[in-house]
């Protein structure tokens, strides 16, 4: 059961994403799944990875500069790193790309700083950790 404290740490940590992408990165987002914002698009799950569920990120957005898709998953590290849940989300949206020119999707995980060893491991165990399209992100905000 995810906690009102654990709630409010994740929309934080997603609206610290969007930030971080429009401001930092200059990419357009396209979704967010967060009050007044359009839903991200789900990603089908079609080849079965992990628990075989279609997932949905927390950010979606686009680099009109590279032309590459942008995916960005938001986790408070309570208990939302190492489930088949998560790796499956990370494995789903790191391996996709755009179909018009073949580049492959980047994926953005915002953990607090505290988790990023945790988020390391999981995306070592699951072969994600050295790829050039997953970015992890430590937010400071939060310990």
């Amino acid at each position: 059961m995810v906690t009102k404290a654990e709630s409010a740490l994740h929309e934080g940590l997603v609206r610290d994403l969007l930030s971080w992408f429009e401001q930092e990165k200059g990419y357009r987002i396209t979704g967010a799944d967060l009050k007044g914002y359009t839903q991200p698009q789900v990603v089908k799950n079609s080849d079965g990875v992990g628990d075989g569920e279609n997932k949905m990120p927390d950010v979606d957005a686009f680099d009109d500069s590279t032309e590459v898709y942008v995916r960005g998953e938001a986790k408070t590290g309570d208990g939302d790193l190492n489930t088949e849940h998560s790796k499956t989300q990370f494995l789903l949206f790191a391996n996709r790309h755009n179909k018009a020119n073949g580049k492959s999707s980047l994926l953005y995980i915002i953990v607090p700083e505290s988790k990023i060893d945790e988020l390391k491991a999981v995306l070592r165990e699951i072969g994600l950790l050295d790829r050039d399209n997953v970015v992890w992100v430590k937010s400071g905000k939060y310990a």
